[in-house]
């Protein structure tokens, strides 16, 4: 008898399935038994669905299926079937019951949603778009609400950077997210968009506040930041001058002297970052392995061409824990506007403890500040020979972006500038970089110098760009040893 041939396209099917439900990682509740090492791309192919025991359910329901029919085939009176599955079938009511009628319905209370909307809809009206920050987050002060934005904007018909979905491009966010970090840290804030954020990340615009470039307050406990020209409109009458303290802080740099026993250390010190823009600089930075730093305060130098030093307190001190390693991590921001525009040399300072031992201070980096981002560079003979690689070059909206690392073939990074040169037919323009850590340079190279300040980011605007089609180089100073060179990488670009 061959009739149950017509069976065998289901049962491989199932087969399969269930293979995949199983995966190439089986377990047995948090057990691992087996691990079957399967292909990346095949991998990356199945991760596109999601959730694989869900895959078992045929298999569960032809189990289910064929285990009613085996009972009814083998008890022959239809009734006493009947009865059977009328039983189960109320014990699967039963099991149901709390889901079903009016009564779970009942247990809710009436529903308040967390946004007056009274205050919110104006705001929304007289806005082009509305950027949050952290972005594509689901939950800000309220489990899930960005339900009551994303319905706000929908209303309206107006974009908005947050929401829920089953499946995202994590690296177009991951990109996004990198280029909102570095728009608002460079002041390019759209003077269209609200920008709106809680206050644990408010600090994040304390520069673009700081600088008069927004004005911001709070609605319903949410931060709201938004171009300085929109603060005399109606709409945003109902949003409370509620901004935190911490934005209103303004550290700068006052003139300073070495004293004749201050000496120059060799501390271990990592900049995670250091970044400017044409009013502030961002500094963070982590320093190991010395107990004298903690004990005495912390200050920032900066030095400039002239030999002219100034200086300035650092207030946000991490120490390691109890029986960690012995570390300090700065996190800090200054405002540059009373400094004369130019490049300076940054070093940490350990002030003295007395007036009979002088102070201690390593320089750790670089930076300009109060140049423009687009300038025409003085380009010395190319002493240096500059190793560079290019990682980002993304021109697709008004402004580019450019990151990746460059050193100084055969020197440490520490002392190095780092410079974005474009090179047209007919023009030759520069644009500074912000620095970087990347020690994954150094281990790459297996360099016997620390290469670890290599890693650089660069963001500008187009205007000022002549049209044409451009050359990236990338150009490495360095101050102490009076090097300089320019790489050019072949990576282009055109202004149109």
């Amino acid at each position: 008898d061959k009739s149950w041939m017509w069976l065998i396209p289901l049962l491989l099917f199932v087969v399969i399935i269930s293979l995949f439900a199983i995966t190439n990682v089986i377990t047995i509740n948090d057990k691992v038994l087996l691990t079957i090492p399967v292909p990346h791309k095949l991998s990356k192919i199945a991760d596109v669905f999601r959730a694989s025991a869900r895959y078992f359910w045929v298999a569960y329901y032809l189990l289910l299926f064929f285990a009613i029919l085996l009972v009814a085939r083998a008890i022959k009176r239809t009734v006493v079937v009947f009865v059977l599955l009328v039983i189960v079938f109320m014990a699967q009511l039963y099991d149901y019951k709390s889901l079903l009628g009016t009564e779970y319905i009942a247990n809710y209370s009436s529903y308040h949603p967390p946004l007056d909307e009274a205050r919110w809809r104006p705001v929304f009206s007289r806005m082009d778009r509305f950027i949050f920050y952290p972005p594509f987050e689901s939950d800000y002060l309220e489990p899930a609400d960005y339900r009551y934005f994303c319905y706000l904007a929908a209303d309206y018909g107006k974009p908005i950077t947050l929401g829920y979905a089953a499946r995202l491009d994590n690296k177009a966010i991951k990109d996004y997210t990198r280029e909102l970090k570095l728009t608002i840290d460079h002041g390019l804030l759209d003077k269209k968009a609200l920008y709106i954020t809680t206050p644990e990340f408010a600090p994040r615009f304390m520069m673009d506040y700081q600088s008069g470039l927004i004005s911001g307050g709070q609605i319903n406990g949410y931060m709201v930041f938004f171009s300085k020209e929109m603060e005399t409109d109606q709409a945003f009458s109902a949003v409370n001058n509620g901004v935190p303290e911490v934005l209103k802080l303004r550290q700068t740099f006052k003139p300073f002297s070495f004293s004749p026993n201050d000496m120059e250390v060799e501390w271990p010190v990592k900049i995670q970052r250091l970044e400017r823009s044409v009013q502030n600089i961002f500094l963070k930075m982590i320093i190991q392995g010395d107990t004298l730093i903690s004990k005495n305060g912390l200050s920032i130098l900066l030095k400039s061409e002239e030999d002219k030093s100034f200086i300035s307190t650092v207030r946000s001190i991490n120490k390691s824990k109890p029986g960690e390693s012995q570390e300090l991590r700065l996190t800090e921001t200054y405002f540059t506007d009373d400094l004369k525009p130019g490049n300076y040399k940054v070093a940490i300072y350990s002030n003295p403890a007395n007036g009979d031992v002088g102070g201690m201070y390593r320089y750790v980096g670089n930076i300009n500040v109060g140049l423009p981002d687009i300038s025409e560079p003085k380009i010395n003979s190319e002493v240096a020979n500059v190793m560079c690689r290019i990682e980002v070059l993304d021109d697709t909206r008004d402004k580019i972006e450019i990151n990746g690392w460059a050193f100084i073939h055969g020197q440490a990074s520490y002392y190095n500038r780092i410079e974005i040169i474009l090179k047209s037919d007919n023009k030759i323009y520069q644009s500074s970089a912000d620095l970087v850590l990347r020690p994954d340079v150094t281990s790459y190279f297996n360099s016997p110098q620390n290469l670890d300040m290599s890693g650089f980011v660069s963001l500008f605007t187009k205007e000022g760009l002549e049209k044409g089609q451009y050359e990236v180089g990338i150009r490495v100073i360095n101050d102490k040893l009076h090097l300089e060179g320019v790489g050019y990488t072949g990576r282009t670009f055109i202004i149109k």
